[in-house]
């Protein structure tokens, strides 16, 4: 069973202590894969994959204490675009526990512990390690490391069960940043019965001691080598759907993004670019709020989303997108993922759906401009508001910005790719600016970016009207960005450019 058609397959591992990398190259030997090594995974990883998404990714070690760890949803939306996501030894056993249900593959003797409830602690898989130019050599022994061996010497009978209840119960009161065999024996005081069967112990560490998390990172790395060499099948792909919450909304906001010329580059950040500095993007949001409301209508009506395959496959027809490398390509020059093209002609079919109702409707051809006037009046009254309101403050329920349809409509027209590739440099300037001289960058009053913004925009009396109508969704997302443009050389900041407003 192949992964991808034509091209191959993509894997990620996330490691760190737990399996040196000369040992994933070599499991990997004879696989045929692009296989790239990252550190141990963090929150907010998986989501700033999704610029380049593998088909596979394997974690293994992650952080959860110096920063925060790797979110549930983000696991769960990797495998939503289509990655398959397998988990063990650390961090990735843990999660494969937690998720398994929902599709994620757990591997490995420390994520059985953790799925029957034998073990439960994060802190059983906890470790210090050196940085990443140290090669994040381990410092401390994990607990689930100690468990592990003092139930072999239990089976070999060097010690007896009420020793390894003591040792494991020691260990377990221990910091895991002080776990340390040797520590560890050394301040268990055995009677002296007990004296004999501690030194046996350590003379069993010190020649057999197994590194059970190295061993099921191990496991993890073969079984997909097994089946990139097409020794083993891999299962069905789960079909996921992650809940939108507003939660989940900020962390994508946060993370998801591209990269150009070595920095990356929230989405989110980009598209407030946009907003600020874009003559052409009132334009842009009106029509997309416009749509919005039209899909919010439909949905009301009970009309529903059609396929993306045959959209799809018309759309490719009618832009001469005959090949997938052309395809890829296409995309690839806008910043759109596969599943983003999916959504936004849905939603312009579903929109063209409700239009041709409200045509049907009336006994005359009637203007798109009345049809979308009637729209927004029959949702205004719907949901109880106005209509000016319903218009500037577009969302998509529980109260979520609707700034998917926004953000997919800008890289359908190249927009965003245009102000992708200067607004990283001056993201890039600021931030140095910012460290050299702190206290410069706040002269910057609140007021005084309204001032400075009002007149680019030509909206001095009508300040507060022209930031709903860029769509901004909070003052605080204008302000940052404001400050870094505010600041910016005219050379990094091209808001007057023609070429980047043709595209809109």
């Amino acid at each position: 069973m192949t992964l991808t058609q034509n091209t191959r397959p993509r894997v990620c591992f996330f490691v760190g202590p737990s399996l040196p990398t000369e040992e994933i190259r070599a499991a990997m030997a004879g696989a045929d894969a692009e296989v790239e090594l990252l550190p141990p995974v963090q929150q907010g990883d998986l989501l700033r994959l999704l610029e380049r998404l593998p088909d596979v990714i394997g974690i293994i070690d992650g952080y959860f204490f110096q920063m925060p760890a790797v979110l549930h949803k983000e696991i769960m939306y990797a495998m939503e675009c289509g990655a398959r996501v397998l988990g063990a030894s650390s961090m990735g056993a843990l999660r494969a526990a937690e998720l398994d249900v929902f599709g994620m593959e757990g591997v490995g003797e420390i994520y059985r512990l953790y799925k029957q409830e034998l073990i439960d602690g994060d802190d059983e898989v906890a470790m210090v390690h050196a940085d990443a130019q140290s090669g994040f050599r381990p410092l401390s022994e994990p607990l689930v490391n100690i468990r592990h061996n003092v139930r072999r010497a239990r089976a070999r009978k060097l010690i007896s069960a009420r020793t390894a209840v003591t040792i494991i119960a020691h260990a377990k009161r221990l910091p895991f940043t002080e776990r340390h065999y040797r520590a560890l024996l050394d301040t268990v005081q055995p009677d002296a019965k007990a004296q004999d069967e501690i030194a046996a112990l350590c003379s069993f560490l010190r020649e057999e001691a197994e590194d059970l998390k190295r061993a099921d990172a191990l496991a993890l790395v073969r079984v997909v080598a097994e089946r990139l060499r097409g020794c083993q099948q891999w299962p069905e792909l789960p079909r996921v759907r992650v809940s939108r919450s507003t939660f989940f909304h900020d962390y994508q906001r946060e993370y998801i993004g591209h990269s150009v010329g070595g920095r990356y580059t929230p989405d989110a950040q980009v598209l407030s670019f946009q907003k600020l500095l874009s003559p052409a993007f009132p334009r842009l949001f009106r029509r997309v709020a416009l749509r919005c409301l039209a899909v919010d209508e439909a949905l009301h009506r009970g009309l529903a989303y059609q396929d993306h395959k045959p959209l799809v496959a018309r759309f490719r027809e009618r832009r001469g997108l005959v090949s997938d490398e052309t395809y890829a390509a296409w995309l690839h020059d806008r910043c759109m993922l596969p599943h983003e093209l999916h959504d936004c002609l849905r939603e312009r079919n579903l929109e063209a759906q409700l239009l041709t109702v409200y045509q049907s409707s009336n006994r005359a051809n009637v203007a798109r401009a009345a049809l979308y006037r009637q729209i927004v009046s029959d949702v205004a009254r719907r949901v109880g508001t106005s209509e000016e309101y319903v218009l500037f403050v577009p969302t998509a329920r529980p109260g979520i910005p609707w700034e998917g349809p926004l953000m997919r409509e800008s890289k359908l027209c190249r927009m965003f790719r245009r102000v992708l590739e200067w607004a990283g440099p001056m993201i890039q300037w600021y931030s140095e600016l910012a460290k050299r001289a702190p206290h410069f960058v706040m002269v910057a009053s609140s007021e005084r970016l309204e001032q400075w913004a009002a007149a680019r925009w030509g909206a001095e009396a009508a300040f507060d009207r022209a930031v709903l109508a860029r769509g901004f969704v909070s003052h605080q997302e204008f302000t940052e960005v404001a400050r870094i443009a505010y600041f910016a050389p005219d050379e990094l900041c091209p808001y007057a450019r023609q070429d980047v407003e043709q595209a809109a």
